[in-house]
């Protein structure tokens, strides 16, 4: 499977840093800032676009070499609920965090679902998105999205992945089947 499997042919592709691959221990896209979360709101379709985890260069934090500075997983979000982080991430992993972090991501959008691109090694952000990369580090986008455009989004597109299962606490399976039946029981137009 490719990237472009998560998403429709004429769907954004949308970059975040993060310190680690998409798991069990953190299932979810969490921010600092609400209005990372509104942006994604107003921007983000499920079903249609998809978001990538870009490791981030600091060794304390993105502790796996391997994943630093490299796209290390895929994830489609359900955009239109901003969640509480603590009711997404297991609680001995959300009390581990907030032990050394502080309540530094309180706010956090369901993964639909996920997949972690092929590696070791992983791409080079540096090599397939350059110049998103690169914007990361203006002072608009620290903690934010950025968009991967043109020939970067079809680079992207092209990367293999894995597909996984992600094991969600009950309040978040009970929400993602929730909108699940409702989307079935919407009458097109």
């Amino acid at each position: 499977m490719r990237v472009a499997d998560m998403m429709k042919p004429g769907g954004r592709v949308f970059l975040k840093s993060e310190w680690g691959q998409i798991s069990d221990e953190w299932p979810c896209v969490s921010f600092t800032k609400r209005s990372v979360g509104d942006q994604l709101r107003r921007e983000f379709v499920a079903g249609r676009d998809v978001l990538v985890y870009v490791g981030t260069t600091d060794p304390e934090t993105t502790r796996l070499p391997e994943h630093r500075s490299r796209l290390i997983s895929a994830v489609t979000i359900e955009p239109n609920q901003v969640l509480e982080t603590r009711k997404i991430v297991p609680l001995d992993v959300w009390t581990k965090s907030n032990a050394q972090w502080g309540d530094r991501w309180p706010y956090s959008m369901a993964v639909i679902s996920a997949a972690n691109i092929v590696g070791p090694p992983f791409p080079a952000a540096h090599d397939v998105i350059p110049a998103a990369y690169r914007s990361f580090s203006e002072i608009a986008n620290r903690g934010g999205v950025v968009e991967a455009l043109e020939s970067e989004r079809e680079a992207i597109m092209s990367l293999d992945i894995e597909p996984m299962s992600l094991d969600l606490r009950e309040d978040v399976r009970a929400y993602l089947e929730l909108r699940s039946s409702l989307s079935r029981n919407v009458i097109p137009w």
